[in-house]
């Protein structure tokens, strides 16, 4: 936010800056501050973003004005002012005269021209600045542990302050102090975690626009990854993009919409793994009628996963040999709720009735999806 301070009988001449100690911090918070008025210290409409806590206002006198006066006098000129006993390192550098120009001096360009300390200043806020977390898609997605003062608007955003943000609200929960979202089900990749002070109406995405930290959701990454398989063959869907690559516990279900209780009729009622390294699952055998299906993705996270910060080593936690996840049996179809692409399958529907007359011409007409001339069809006791 803008920031305007409240100072003692401030001059036209006075600079202030924001600094963690006085004269020694090498950068200060949004530059110099001018005296907007007979009380007021203000950085204009410039926004002060930086880690909350206790900094220093520091200030210097802008004796530029006087400087012109005195040199413009040189017969009155008696002793230069104090502000000259440090003149910034450059001039000193510039050439090997021993008398540097009074004229090029630039009085309160530096930090360390600002030495006098007028007093504390709070900026309220999240500190430090990097305080990433980790969320898992199809989890519910908890926020805590942050650090800072008045912390309860926070938002996930692509980017802060863009009013184009379309992740969910978070819910604060005053009493064990964090956020939460329900379920994400959003594409896996980086967001970023968005403040905004409470002291604010925070009612616009504009709002929040300080970024604390790094939201890193693991999960399929895009989430349109559609793929075609053969009813009747083998079905292996592979080259799995995801966020990070290699990410243990998955496993995937084919279903008519994620995160039902109803599975697809002709595929396997329990959900298949999928290989960390090489991002494969596989249905041995697939009897499905011919369509459009939904491909849901679930991981079974360790406590590897949930405390990954973005560093890919160490981050398999599989079992012997690095095949797919041993926790299969711990989830649901209903677990798996993150849609990552549809399925077209190739085939048939399986709702043919048909009559023929022995010893007469039979034809039925077949319907399904992608059907060829080519296609054979053969009448049995038992497919």
């Amino acid at each position: 936010q803008t920031c305007a301070i409240s100072a003692v009988d401030p001059q036209p001449l006075d600079s202030f800056m924001l600094m963690d100690t006085c004269a020694l911090s090498h950068s200060s918070l949004g530059g110099v501050a001018l005296v907007a008025s007979a009380s007021v210290v203000t950085w204009g409409s410039s926004e002060l973003v930086g880690a909350g806590g206790t900094y220093r206002l520091c200030w210097c006198w802008n004796d530029d004005v006087m400087l012109d006066l005195n040199l413009s006098n040189s017969t009155n000129f008696t002793s230069p002012p104090t502000a000259f006993a440090a003149l910034p390192v450059s001039s000193l550098n510039a050439s090997n005269e021993s008398n540097a120009s009074l004229s090029s001096r630039q009085p309160c360009q530096y930090t360390h021209d600002f030495a006098v300390d007028v007093g504390p200043v709070l900026l309220v806020g999240p500190s430090p600045l990097r305080q990433d977390r980790t969320c898992i898609s199809g989890h519910t997605c908890t926020i805590e542990g942050v650090l800072g003062t008045e912390l309860e608007s926070l938002m996930i955003q692509d980017t802060c302050g863009s009013p184009f943000s379309m992740l969910p609200a978070l819910n604060f929960s005053a009493a064990d102090h964090r956020w939460e979202v329900p379920v994400l089900t959003q594409s896996g990749g980086t967001y970023r975690l968005c403040w905004c002070s409470s002291m604010f109406s925070c009612d616009r995405l504009e709002d929040f626009r300080v970024e604390l930290g790094v939201l890193h959701l693991l999960g399929p990454r895009p989430l349109q990854q559609h793929r075609t398989c053969i009813s009747g063959c083998p079905c292996a869907i592979d080259k799995l993009a995801l966020y990070p690559p290699e990410l243990p516990g998955m496993s995937l279900l084919v279903a008519g919409s994620c995160g039902s209780t109803q599975t697809a009729e002709g595929f396997s009622t329990e959900p298949v793994g999928i290989h960390a390294s090489t991002r494969t699952a596989t249905w041995p055998a697939v009897t499905a009628s011919g369509g459009l299906y939904s491909l849901c993705w679930h991981s079974e996270p360790t406590a590897t996963v949930w405390n990954w910060t973005g560093n890919a080593s160490g981050l398999l936690d599989l079992e012997a040999g690095g095949s797919v996840n041993g926790s299969l049996q711990a989830s649901l179809p209903v677990d798996h709720s993150v849609f990552m692409g549809q399925l077209l399958l190739i085939g048939p529907l399986r709702d043919h009735e048909a009559t023929c007359i022995s010893g007469s011409p039979c034809s039925a007409r077949l319907r399904g999806y992608h059907l060829s001339t080519e296609d054979a069809v053969a009448i049995l006791d038992t497919c």
